[in-house]
């Protein structure tokens, strides 16, 4: 593997579109890597920020592309990667993954305190649900129609407070066919309160 303008990042997250030799990954200090042969070759893609960002997922096209991370960081593209612009979340909660449906058009974004974002119209606009939980939430999945999902996680110390004014937005049903949330799985007997979450 080459890395052209070799990078210090650590990696966190990568995805391939269906053909297998389209892929990104994202990482710490902004980092997003792209690749058009399978990853014999990665290329630095300019992010426009410092975030460490957790999460890439493109649309079936390998065009319309999103990536999350720290502080609410949600990044968008149309054009595979070449230019990356941020969207507005909502929300200062760290962002672990994000998921979109094929047509690229329905999203959710899961993270701390039992954060969870929704968008149906390409991430345009975010909303966010109410998921009935504090804990962390690491991963979501949908079926191809978005209307049935799972979001897990587990239990981490959250502060009371965060810089830049507390934890973000209040959370809300976003859409009655995608909400609420409920817990999928019980906590383990005696065990931390971790397990899965699920909507339809």
């Amino acid at each position: 593997m080459c890395i052209r303008d070799s990078t210090q990042a650590a990696l966190i997250s990568v995805h391939f579109a269906a053909d297998g030799q389209r892929g990104w990954a994202v990482g710490t200090d902004g980092t997003i890597l792209a690749t058009g042969d399978g990853g014999n070759v990665w290329t630095p893609q300019t992010s426009g920020t410092g975030a460490q960002l957790n999460s890439v997922h493109f649309a079936a096209d390998g065009q319309r592309g999103w990536a999350v991370g720290t502080d609410g960081t949600i990044l968008a593209t149309g054009d595979g990667g070449n230019v990356w612009t941020p969207q507005t979340s909502g929300t200062w909660e760290l962002l672990f993954s994000v998921q979109f449906t094929a047509d690229g058009q329905r999203g959710w974004a899961v993270g701390s305190g039992g954060t969870i974002l929704t968008t149906g119209n390409g991430g345009k606009a975010w909303t966010p649900q109410t998921s009935g939980t504090e804990a962390w939430l690491s991963s979501a999945q949908s079926t191809a129609d978005g209307q049935r999902g799972r979001a897990v996680g587990g239990v981490r110390a959250v502060p009371p407070t965060r810089a830049r004014g507390g934890r973000g937005a209040a959370l809300r049903p976003a859409h009655p066919l995608r909400a609420p949330w409920r817990r999928a799985t019980p906590a383990r007997p005696g065990g931390p309160p971790h397990g899965a979450w699920g909507t339809g």
